[in-house]
């Protein structure tokens, strides 16, 4: 991964992320992600299972937590942390 320093703002990036529970496996199907933040601070997210990177290891029958990745869209950069957002 590039340190924040080398990212545009606008740019279309993507991390690394666990997804730690499938919540409904109807299709698209819903699922809990977890990740922590450049300050160690953990943050959730739950979306459909398509929204996330690796989204074909997300199956009812999987061993969790499963790595998947989150697509954002850089903001500003200060000191090798970049502010991002979901798309």
């Amino acid at each position: 991964m590039r340190p924040a320093t080398f990212f545009l703002d606008g740019e279309l990036c993507e991390f690394d992320a666990e997804a730690i529970a499938l919540l409904d496996d109807d299709y698209p199907g819903l699922v809990l992600v977890e990740f922590t933040d450049a300050y160690g601070r953990p943050h959730q997210l739950v979306g459909k299972v398509p929204s996330f990177g690796n989204h074909g290891a997300v199956t009812p029958d999987a061993k969790y937590p499963v790595a998947v990745t989150v697509d954002v869209v850089v903001g500003e950069s200060e000191d090798g942390v970049a502010a991002v957002s979901t798309r």
